[in-house]
């Protein structure tokens, strides 16, 4: 749009974004990203408007992008261990192996401490504060999963009391690195990969719902 700020419609914008999504290269761009575009253009032109600017916000008759949402199936066998053989590092096994016993949100491990772990010979339970109503519960952590969360533990030099920490020790792994960890072990394999599968896997594997099944609702925290 070659004019100025005040001359800007939103038949300019419309047509803008639909041009965009089409792409010079022919690749399409995905309804999400448009939609995000939408919100940029109303936060920008909201905010020349509120300093008089402009003397309206084009942007606020743009209706919002209809996203279909993509429903998240449970991981194969098959993808869970080429996610945890292709992970480089004994934190990342152990953090897959731990999402995969626990069905926890990606939020509750983080916020995970060494002190919530209580072992009980070759097991292990993990006291878990739930991020709905800071409810505690206690999950139950199979026999591979609390074998490899032992080795990477085995390797900490760090005083770190958190359970999952940065690849230095000195912080507390945040819901973005592990993101960015699955995001990149699913690249590699070709497997859409996002922390809330686990949670799908503890529910199909329990052959439950997560409103019919009370026994998976509790463990998962719902």
């Amino acid at each position: 749009m070659n004019k100025p700020i005040k001359e800007v419609t939103t038949n300019d914008l419309r047509y803008f974004l639909s041009v965009y999504r089409e792409g010079k290269d022919g690749k399409q761009r995905s309804l999400s990203y448009i939609d995000t575009l939408r919100h940029y253009f109303l936060s920008f032109f909201g905010w020349a408007s509120d300093e008089g600017m402009i003397p309206y916000n084009p942007a606020k008759r743009l209706l919002k992008v209809k996203v279909p949402r993509k429903i998240k199936h449970p991981y194969t066998g098959e993808e869970f261990e080429k996610l945890k053989n292709s992970a480089k590092t004994q934190r990342d096994k152990a953090l897959i192996e731990v999402l995969y016993s626990t069905a926890c949100r990606i939020g509750e491990i983080t916020a995970l401490n060494i002190s919530d772990i209580e072992w009980h010979g070759r097991d292990a339970e993990v006291v878990v504060y739930g991020q709905k109503g800071k409810a505690e519960r206690r999950v139950y952590l199979k026999e591979s999963a609390a074998l490899h969360l032992r080795w990477y533990l085995a390797q900490r030099k760090d005083k770190n009391p958190a359970l999952f920490v940065s690849r230095r020790g000195c912080a507390r792994l945040t819901n973005a690195g592990v993101q960015a960890m699955l995001r990149k072990l699913g690249e590699e394999n070709n497997i859409h990969a996002h922390p809330h599968k686990f949670r799908k896997n503890y529910v199909n594997q329990s052959g439950g719902t997560w409103n019919g099944d009370t026994r998976s609702a509790t463990i998962c925290g719902s």
